[in-house]
């Protein structure tokens, strides 16, 4: 599923060949266990902690950077 385009004709010919036989019950039960062992408001701080210590050098680079050169382009009368 993951792996479809995110367009809804693409989501409905994947929702539609789904296998009947699939074990519904355990799928259900496996998931509401992960969801106790990884509530998501958990997994957002996790994502959260990690897209900072990946991207956020690069941010305060760019905003620097942008700062800088808005400054000296508008500043200089």
């Amino acid at each position: 599923m993951l792996s479809t385009e995110c367009e809804m004709c693409f989501v409905h010919v994947c929702l539609s060949t789904v296998p009947e036989d699939l074990p519904y019950e355990q799928l259900i039960s496996d998931a509401h266990e992960l969801f106790q062992l990884y509530p998501p408001s958990e997994l957002a701080d996790e994502a959260e902690f990690e897209y900072e210590n990946r991207f956020g050098f690069y941010r305060d680079i760019v905003g620097v950077a942008l700062t800088k050169n808005l400054d000296s382009e508008f500043c200089n009368f």
